[in-house]
Formats: C-alpha cells, sequence, structure tokens
C-alpha cells in the first residue's frame, strides 16, 4: 500500500491554493463536501465485501427495531382563539378608517406632511361639515390654500367624509 498522507497533503495544498484564487469560501466549502464524499466512497471501497453486507444487514436490523419502537403521536389540533388573543390582533374601527383615508390619499399620490396631520385634516374635513358647510366650500377652502389641486381637494373631502363622517356623504 503507499504513503497516500503525504501525496494527499501536496495535492490538497495545491487544490486548496488554486481555490482560494478562483472564488473563496464558496468553492471552498463545494471542495469540502466533495473531499468527504470521496472519503466515504473510498473508505466502502477499502472494505471487504463480507464486513459490507453484514453492516448491511445490521443497519436493516436497526432500523426495524427503531421503526417497531416508534410510537405514533396525533397531531394536536391547534387551540381556538380566545378574546383576549382575537383582541390583539384586532384594529379598531378608528385605525381601519385611518389606514383606508391615509390608503386613498396615496392611491391617489395625495401629498400630505405627516400621516398624522392627514388625519387630523380629514377630521377637520368632518367638523367643517358638521358646521353646515357643503363638500364644494371646503374643496374650495383647500384649493385657495394654494397646497393642493381641484382633483386632490376632492380626494381629501370624499375620502375623508368616506372615512371619518360617512353621514355627510
Amino acid at each position: 500500500m503507499r504513503d497516500a498522507s503525504a501525496s494527499d497533503g501536496v495535492y490538497r495544498s495545491f487544490i486548496t491554493h488554486s481555490l482560494q484564487a478562483a472564488g473563496g469560501i464558496t468553492v471552498r466549502r463545494i471542495f469540502s463536501g466533495l473531499c468527504v464524499a470521496v472519503l466515504a466512497i473510498s473508505l466502502y471501497a477499502c472494505t471487504r465485501p463480507s464486513d459490507r453486507d453484514a453492516a448491511s444487514a445490521k443497519d436493516v436490523a436497526v432500523s426495524a427495531t427503531v421503526a417497531a419502537s416508534e410510537t405514533v403521536v396525533p397531531p394536536v389540533p391547534p387551540t381556538p382563539p380566545t378574546q383576549e388573543t382575537v383582541a390583539h390582533r384586532l384594529l379598531t374601527e378608528q385605525q381601519v378608517s385611518d389606514i383606508v383615508y391615509i390608503g386613498v390619499l396615496d392611491l391617489n399620490h395625495v401629498r400630505y406632511a405627516s400621516k398624522e396631520a392627514a388625519i387630523n385634516f380629514g377630521h377637520t374635513v368632518c367638523t367643517a361639515r358638521a358646521e353646515g358647510n357643503s363638500d364644494t366650500e371646503i374643496g374650495l377652502t383647500i384649493v385657495n390654500s394654494g397646497l393642493y389641486s381641484y382633483a386632490d381637494a376632492g380626494v381629501i373631502v370624499g375620502s375623508a367624509e368616506s372615512a371619518y363622517c360617512p353621514d355627510y356623504k
């Protein structure tokens, strides 16, 4: 039998340096995996056929014993949600209204300084409606501020009424 360790060391050194130059850690991991596979195949080939047959028979016997001794546990159904767990997941009506209002503004590319400012402005639209102002009057007031176009004002008034004061719609 030849002395494999000396020649394998030189070969491994050559391959390692080549792989480092070729691409680093990914290639090195692939090379390591290949080395393990080659080592496993070499060890398998070096064993006597009678040893392999005995090992295979032993593996089959062990796996049959393990399979017979395993108990099957039925899956546990998930626990139904309680009011406490559902309450943590549900949004309040106000939160849903805020999300819808901001979503409509975003969808229509209406700019705003912050979500809080936009939401407050939406509530201001409802306050103006409660004071007796019409949609048109509120829209013109928004346009006359110089910050929004007629289209933006229509989106602001319409979405605010839908989200926060649907009675005025």
